[in-house]
């Protein structure tokens, strides 16, 4: 896979994210990919071969070359995204060689100073591939360096599945996609309150714990849902319903993903988002549970 030169200037010469990551850490920050499950279709349709990085070669085995029309499952589609990607047979040793070839680029990239992230889209909820998941944990755990491990989409997600996949990964989505309306905000109450119930919360994850991700936090300078970019526009929520998020992430312990434009943070936000007592609250409390049962 290579990043649009067009896109992204310092990719060229096969440089990847390289430049990218450098300046990102710089800043003080982490960098994360979102990468999707599988092979993309542009990959499959081309019937690339496969990389052995054992090698540097073609992947062989059984006395012949493998490629992309040999491992992609074409009756597995992303649920989202038909004509982009689908899944690979992971029982094949040849779908075993892409997945691992595929990571393996993203650490030759030079996303390795310091932790980075990858939020692996289209293998949870719906798109449920638990096998492609246990494949690419164990690959980043083989890259022994520091590894965020994010799954979604979060639709359709139950406790008895989080346990299938939270000694897999750090973090995965248990709801759809959070965006500023106050009836989306409304939708986590329950299902906090279930995967705390089935003591989901700091369960046994990849290199440590695993948190259930209740998807970012719509705050700030935005861009409206489905685009690209702008026109940006501030926050639709009211600030005691910013709050009232803020306070419910925090006590479910979700990652604290702000999604707004870190470039035109306003102090309302930069002060909400910085709450000492809600951070600590998000870092350092224990059974965190319901308070009033419903009866």
């Amino acid at each position: 896979m290579k990043p649009d030169p067009g896109r992204w200037p310092s990719s060229r010469d096969g440089k990847g994210f390289t430049k990218v990551a450098e300046e990102v850490h710089k800043m003080g920050l982490k960098f994360g990919i979102h990468v999707m499950r599988g092979i993309s279709t542009q990959a499959f349709n081309a019937n690339t071969p496969i990389l052995d990085v054992n090698t540097g070669k073609a992947y062989e085995e059984s006395g012949r070359k493998w490629y992309a029309k040999d491992i992609g499952i074409k009756e597995r589609a992303c649920t989202w995204m038909q004509n982009g990607f689908m899944s690979v047979d992971t029982k094949l040793g040849a779908g075993r060689a892409f997945l691992r070839s595929l990571y393996q680029q993203y650490a030759d990239w030079g996303i390795d100073f310091g932790e980075f992230s990858f939020k692996h889209d289209c293998v949870f909820g719906n798109d449920f591939s638990l096998d492609e998941i246990s494949y690419v944990s164990k690959v980043l755990t083989e890259l022994n360096r520091p590894v965020v491990y994010s799954l979604s989409p979060g639709t359709s997600v139950t406790p008895a599945m989080a346990r299938d996949v939270s000694s897999l990964v750090n973090m995965y989505r248990i709801t759809g996609d959070d965006w500023d309306r106050w009836k989306d905000v409304a939708g986590h109450f329950d299902v906090s309150r279930d995967f705390s119930a089935a003591n989901m919360i700091g369960a046994k994850g990849l290199r440590g714990k695993s948190w259930p991700d209740l998807d970012m936090l719509p705050l700030g300078w935005l861009t409206s849902e489905g685009l690209n970019e702008g026109p940006h526009r501030q926050c639709n929520l009211t600030l005691d319903e910013q709050r009232t998020q803020m306070t419910l992430w925090s006590m479910a312990k979700s990652p604290l993903m702000f999604g707004g434009d870190m470039r035109h943070l306003d102090e309302a936000t930069f002060s909400l988002i910085t709450n000492p007592t809600l951070l600590e609250i998000n870092a350092f409390s224990s059974n965190n549970l319901e308070a009033c049962p419903r009866h």
